[in-house]
C-alpha cells in the first residue's frame, strides 16, 4: 500500500511476475495445478523464461501441489505467489 520508492524492488519483468496473486481465470484454486482430463490425473507446471514446463501428472492434487510449490522455491518464486487475489 506504500509505493515510495524505497519500499520498491528494481527488478525485471520476468522476475516481477514471479509474486503475481493467482489468476482469476484459474479454476483449481492452485497456482501452476490443472485437472487433466484425459488421463483423469493433476497436472503440475511452472512458467521459465517465457516457457511453460511440465513438472508431471499426480494422482491427486495434494501431490500435484506439493510439486508445484518445490518447484517455487527452486526457481525463486516469491512465497506469496499465487496467493489471494486482486
Amino acid at each position: 500500500t506504500d509505493n515510495r520508492w524505497q519500499n520498491l524492488r528494481d527488478v525485471e519483468h520476468l522476475d516481477n511476475c514471479k509474486n503475481h496473486s493467482l489468476s482469476k481465470s484459474n479454476t483449481s484454486t492452485y497456482n501452476g495445478v490443472s485437472y487433466h482430463k484425459s488421463t483423469g490425473k493433476y497436472r503440475a507446471y511452472i512458467n521459465k523464461d517465457n516457457k511453460q514446463v511440465h513438472l508431471g501428472l499426480f494422482n491427486t492434487i495434494e501431490e500435484a501441489t506439493t510439486a508445484r510449490r518445490n518447484a517455487d522455491i527452486e526457481h525463486n518464486y516469491h512465497k506469496n505467489h499465487g496467493q489471494g487475489s486482486e
